[in-house]
């Protein structure tokens, strides 16, 4: 079997979790269900991992990556767990103004069983979703790895002047390029190259880019070889960065597939010199209903600063939310999937902290909602995007857990707990392809969710 491009990653090789100076711990998930449905969800292949990368001092760094590999079409399955250490041997990987570094070390890989399908099918039983049986390869095989990796980021001057922009003043917005490879002692050899689009600031970031990865050796089993082919590919990359949280993504250039991961960094060095005069950019991780994720920004450009509405802060704000929607009874097992992107306004009231700052919110917003029909495999529904235009309206609380100001220096957490109701524009009818299997489903309904957002406000 040939695979097709996928997710491209190199595991053992510590890759910065967000563009800019490396913080001094960073822990990550990843998961073909965090490709933000931004491409199909292959649920096969790397299907699902986790990572956790520290540096000691400025100079050396270690990482221990897990992956669970798995091959439905051949039956199969394997895990893989890489370790690894070294130095940064030229440059700075925790200053804000020298940007390049390279970096070398060593490890080793281990592949086997190593509880993945626990791990994997303990996860579906949580979700409701059919397990993955699927046999080991045979035997667990240790190899030696090496390993060098190179990272530069170009911000501090720009080609062209930089026009007046919310949050993008100079040094703020630039270029950077990544690339690395690792070897195994097993005659293996996963290289990658990137470069990115990077907006980033006292405490947040966010970037686009593309990424090429090429995989070659001869790998110790099927599945390895199966995922390796897979992942050598050419991938369309995104990702930002709030405080701690941090989230990225890959989109395969070839066949749309997309997967993503979501993960916490500690003692993060600023990522560039502080200013005088510093805007704040909150950065929002929600989930809705039945653990629907999505993510939000909000921010107050200049043309707000003045502005007031019953005596609350304006600010402007952009939304994108994912996943499947169980209010719906699609025949069988039948899933219906959301994609939903907005722009609006939030109006807060920050009242006097006690202990937290307590701010009531509203906000309303409009965009574009799209929903189709996630068939199981058994009932066969006919291929449908049903997009329409959404408006969209909340009332929450956020709770802060320091003042605004400069005591929380860089960044300050908090929670928020909302309402949201939405009114799409239009509605469709979709039924299976066979009538035996049920009536029409209704489409882009509207509806009322409650959600909780973890917010990290952070000086841009």
């Amino acid at each position: 079997m040939v695979a097709a491009p996928g997710w491209a990653v190199v595991s053992g090789l510590p890759e910065p979790p967000r563009p800019g100076p490396l913080p001094v711990v960073w822990l990550s998930t990843t998961n073909d269900l965090f490709g933000a449905e931004l491409g199909d969800n292959p649920d096969d292949f790397r299907t699902a991992g986790a990572t956790i990368g520290a540096r000691f001092g400025s100079a050396w760094l270690a990482q221990i990556d897990y992956s669970i590999l798995t091959d439905r079409a051949g039956g199969g399955r394997v895990d893989v767990l890489t370790a690894t250490a070294g130095r940064v041997l030229l440059g700075d990987a925790v200053g804000p103004v020298r940007r390049w570094w390279i970096a070398a070390g060593a490890g080793a890989r281990v592949t086997g069983d190593l509880g993945g399908e626990d791990v994997q099918n303990g996860a579906h039983q949580l979700n409701d979703v059919a397990e993955v049986d699927l046999a080991y390869v045979d035997g667990t095989r240790v190899d030696g790895v090496g390993w060098v990796l190179a990272s530069w980021l170009w911000a501090e001057r720009s080609p062209v002047p930089l026009p007046a922009m919310p949050f993008l003043r100079r040094g703020q917005l630039g270029i950077g390029v990544q690339a690395g490879s690792l070897g195994t002692t097993a005659g293996v050899f996963e290289s990658h190259v990137e470069a990115r689009l990077v907006a980033i600031g006292q405490d947040g970031a966010a970037y686009l880019g593309v990424r090429r990865q090429w995989n070659t050796g001869n790998h110790p089993d099927a599945v390895s070889a199966l995922v390796a082919d897979d992942e050598h590919a050419a991938t369309a990359t995104f990702g930002a960065s709030a405080g701690g949280w941090f989230v990225r993504g890959e989109i395969a250039l070839d066949d749309g597939t997309a997967r993503g991961s979501v993960g916490w960094m500690w003692e993060r060095p600023p990522g560039r010199p502080p200013e005088t005069e510093l805007a704040d950019v909150s950065g929002e991780i929600g989930f809705y209903g039945a653990l629907m994720p999505g993510v939000q920004a909000r921010w107050q450009p200049a043309w707000l600063h003045r502005q007031e509405w019953l005596g609350a802060r304006a600010e402007v704000l952009v939304d994108y939310r994912f996943g499947v929607d169980d209010s719906y009874d699609a025949a069988g097992d039948s899933s219906v999937v959301v994609r939903q992107v907005l722009v609006g306004l939030d109006l807060g009231w920050r009242l006097p902290p006690p202990l937290v700052q307590i701010e009531p919110f509203v906000q309303a917003a409009i965009g574009v909602r799209g929903e189709r029909i996630e068939d199981d495999g058994v009932v066969d529904y006919p291929s449908s995007l049903a997009i329409t235009g959404v408006v969209q309206g909340s009332l929450g609380l956020r709770l802060m857990l320091a003042p605004p100001g400069p005591s929380h220096e860089r960044v300050r957490y908090g929670f928020a707990l909302v309402v949201d109701g939405w009114l799409p524009w239009n509605q469709v009818d979709v039924s299976p392809s066979d009538p035996a299997d049920g009536g029409a489903v209704t489409l882009l309904k509207s509806g009322f969710t409650p959600g909780i957002r973890l917010v990290a406000e952070v000086r841009w």
